[in-house]
């Protein structure tokens, strides 16, 4: 999996700051959990998943019949 620059994450952050926040915000409330520990658990899924964002899967699993034809 192609690993995310610590940059490119933090351009992602700052990019998605007020909804990161509203996430935050959120879970607070329905865990019961300061920010501070929320924090790290998000942070993780987040670069996890902007990671698989980036993967570029090889044409033939992308592909229709028709495109592969």
């Amino acid at each position: 999996m192609k690993n995310l620059s610590q940059e490119q994450l933090r351009n992602f952050e700052l990019a998605h700051k007020a909804e990161i926040e509203t996430i935050t915000q959120v879970l607070t409330r329905i865990t019961t959990k300061s920010p501070e520990v929320i924090k790290p658990y998000l942070d993780a899924i987040l670069k996890r998943l902007v990671q698989l964002q980036q993967v570029q899967l090889p044409l033939y699993e992308t592909a229709s019949p028709e495109e592969l034809a």
